[in-house]
């Protein structure tokens, strides 16, 4: 059920520190100030080319360990904490995951293969990850799953648009004359609905059956953990769902499976390791499992919390740990950026600061350089790893931060107002109802003029920041300005997502959403005039406070 459970998510988805500077411990975990600050973020290049950057972690001086790609090779390349490339070791293999033995050893895994390499570079040791086996026995048992699993996922959306068909019957029952402009516009919408479900059964067929890409997904590593006498590694299960661990000796013999089926969001489950535990970013439960390590169950700690505190946000967190030579825990938050210290028992120690991630479910490995105190985490959809420093040590404004304020006093104020698709404020939104006499029939979601979650008919950019919709309440704020483009950026959900607004007129803007810093969707607005517009907005600074 591995590639049931991933693909018909998608399906329904495409219809539809050091200890002295932390800050006390209050007896609400909110009031925690943070600690440090990011001031930059570092991009490792070959050549003069930005790299594609899969993951990192720090050796024991604080230098970064980057697993890095172009179009044909793959490397690990060695950074100084001043970012000077000091080593590039070429692999045979795409490495997603990567951890440090105390001797200078590393490990690096990815695509089916685990390899050792010393201090120097050299490799010592190379092989196929344990979970592999015969790779022909391999590849028949997943052709068989993926068509069993292709066939089940086929029938689950066959009872979605056969409950389509029953209510576009019933519409269709009636005469042409009798049908209300609702029941016009609802069968139009189901009759799309329909199609969409049918057009998505033959897309994601591929993925169900097409047999490179099912070994593929077998051959994934999302994380590798080391200790004294161990190394382990997270990777897809190859039968069952999500994820399963395993355990090594440093010469990957003695090789035990010693967890399955883990569930982890998006592709992305993190474990680390120290001398007595394994520890889980369990972030579809929004907790740090401990584990023995013998893979018993020690203890756990975490909640979902949208407000922060010693809890995590987002849809899925924490996404990525690492241990700490006291025996804390850091957590990063996908989406977020937020990096939080506990203890083994799960009590908050200190909110480190906020790295400049973007949103989205994302890889966020972090790292902390406990000699300058200094803290890093993953931007994936950048290739970059963010910098934070201790706050004292942080100027007063970043780069980043002079652009935010340029944009403010620049094209934020001609942003701030009301906007729709054609200058007239739409009628308050009603969110939609089950129809009358169809209760019981399993929910179909009915498309609406709200289904672009980024894009609103409707969007009141007030001065402090405010950001309302035409369903919701939100924030926004300037990242900088180029020419007639403004870059801001628009809270979801409590995630950021970046807007680029391109100013086409006095009182006329398109809106982009951008994932990845590429464009998801355009909406052309006009400036709305009526007095309830010009009432709107409180006097600040645009775009939020400075």
């Amino acid at each position: 059920m591995k590639w049931f459970s991933r693909f018909f998510h998608a399906a329904v988805l495409t219809v539809a520190v050091s200890a002295s500077s932390f800050a006390a411990v209050n007896d609400s975990a909110t009031d925690l100030v943070a600690t440090h600050k990011q001031t930059q973020a570092f991009k490792p290049t070959r050549e003069g080319r930005t790299l594609q950057l899969n993951t990192f972690c720090l050796d024991q001086s604080g230098n970064i360990m980057a697993c890095t790609s172009d179009t044909e090779n793959h490397f690990v390349q060695i950074y100084s904490p001043e970012f000077k490339l000091l080593k590039e070791v070429p692999l045979k293999f795409n490495a997603t995951a990567i951890n440090v033995n105390k001797d200078g050893s590393f490990f690096v895994a990815g695509n089916g293969q685990i390899a050792k390499i010393d201090a120097e570079g050299k490799i010592l040791a190379s092989q196929e990850t344990p979970n592999i086996g015969d790779k022909e026995t391999l590849r028949a048992r997943l052709e068989k799953q993926g068509q069993e699993q292709f066939e089940q996922f086929s029938q689950s959306i066959k009872t979605q648009i056969d409950a389509i068909q029953e209510r576009i019957d019933r519409i269709e029952k009636k005469a042409e004359e009798d049908r209300s402009d609702r029941d016009k516009k609802r069968l139009a919408t189901l009759q799309q609905q329909k199609q969409t479900y049918e057009e998505t059964v033959k897309s994601y067929k591929d993925h169900f059956t097409n047999p490179d890409q099912l070994m593929a997904g077998a051959f994934t590593v999302t994380a590798l953990a080391v200790n004294s006498k161990n190394v382990f590694i997270s990777c897809n299960s190859v039968e069952g769902n999500g994820y399963e661990v395993w355990r090594m000796k440093h010469d990957f013999t003695d090789a035990t499976k010693l967890l399955s089926d883990l569930g982890g969001c998006c592709g992305q489950f993190d474990i680390q390791a120290d001398e007595e535990n394994l520890i889980l970013a369990e972030n579809t439960k929004f907790k740090v499992g401990l584990l023995d390590l013998e893979g018993k169950r020690v203890a756990d700690f975490g909640q979902s919390n949208r407000m922060g505190g010693d809890g995590f946000g987002s849809c899925c967190n924490p996404m990525n740990v690492r241990c700490c030579s006291n025996g804390d825990i850091l957590t990063a938050e996908s989406s977020i950026g937020t990096i939080k210290r506990f203890d083994k028992e799960g009590n908050l120690q200190a909110v480190i600061g906020k790295a400049k991630i973007g949103g989205g479910c994302k890889h966020v490995p972090l790292g902390y350089d406990q000699e300058r105190d200094r803290y890093y985490m993953q931007y994936q959809d950048r290739n970059a790893i963010c910098v934070l420093v201790p706050i004292g040590e942080a100027p007063e404004f970043t780069p980043e931060e002079l652009l935010a304020k340029e944009a403010r006093q620049g094209l934020g104020k001609n942003l701030v107002g009301s906007w729709s698709f054609d200058g007239k404020r739409p009628a308050p939104y009603q969110p939609p109802q089950q129809p009358e006499g169809e209760e019981g029939v399993e929910a179909v979601i009915i498309a609406s003029d709200e289904e672009d979650p980024f894009l609103s008919k409707l969007m009141v950019f007030a001065e402090d920041g405010k950001l309302t919709t035409h369903t919701a309440e939100s924030t926004w704020q300037c990242l900088k300005q180029d020419g007639k483009q403004l870059f801001i950026g628009m809270e979801l959900q409590g995630s950021m997502y970046d807007l680029k607004v391109e100013f086409t007129g006095e009182d006329e803007l398109t809106v982009s959403s951008l994932i990845r810093d590429q464009v998801y969707s355009t909406k052309k607005y006009q400036r709305i005039k009526d007095a309830a517009a010009s009432a709107e907005a409180p006097a600040k600074s645009a775009g939020g406070d400075e």
